[in-house]
């Protein structure tokens, strides 16, 4: 197999992200990928009206507030602990090591056309976070979020045994 080109770039500090007044800013992991869209909500529901949010990949998001005094409210705030399961300090080298992928699923056999054969097919590259179970949609694709921490692009061949027979999915 041939070995895998690499680059190497050097970034200059001028190029950097300008991390200012980072006492008002947190990096929290949710603890559902499904509460990312409603966060604002759910957060103004504990009396964080005015925070700001992005999202950074895997389960965390970037939480900017008003203050350094509302951040510590924050985190100390019992309700958001049920939304979010770990707090960091917004630091330079913080990097995400997961992801968040749409994985799909084709060419199992329509015996196998089911959420289960799906979910069971995508945790081989991590951990299933919820999969499209709208019977609407095309019923021979598969499609499922995983939480991986695979960084590579997914395009790989998984043989799936039924009932003594092979299939390549």
């Amino acid at each position: 197999m041939p070995e895998k080109k690499q680059h190497r770039i050097t970034i200059g500090e001028k190029e950097l992200t300008g991390m200012t007044d980072t006492a008002c800013t947190i990096l929290a992991e949710v603890r559902d990928v499904l509460s990312i869209p409603n966060l604002i909500n759910l957060c103004r529901e504990e009396g964080f009206l005015n925070l700001k949010k992005r999202y950074m990949g895997g389960l965390w998001v970037w939480i900017a507030c008003e203050s350094a005094t509302v951040c510590r409210k924050f985190i100390n705030n019992s309700g958001i602990h049920n939304v979010f399961s770990k707090f960091c300090d917004l630091e330079k080298e913080f990097v995400i090591k997961e992801r968040m992928v749409l994985v799909e699923i084709l060419s199992l056999p329509i015996c196998a056309w089911n959420p289960c054969m799906f979910k069971k097919v995508a945790a081989i590259w991590g951990e299933v976070a919820f999969s499209d179970d709208n019977e609407s949609n095309c019923m021979s694709v598969g499609k499922v979020c995983v939480k991986t921490k695979v960084m590579e692009f997914l395009n790989e061949v998984v043989v799936v045994e039924i009932g003594g027979k092979s299939y390549s999915v």
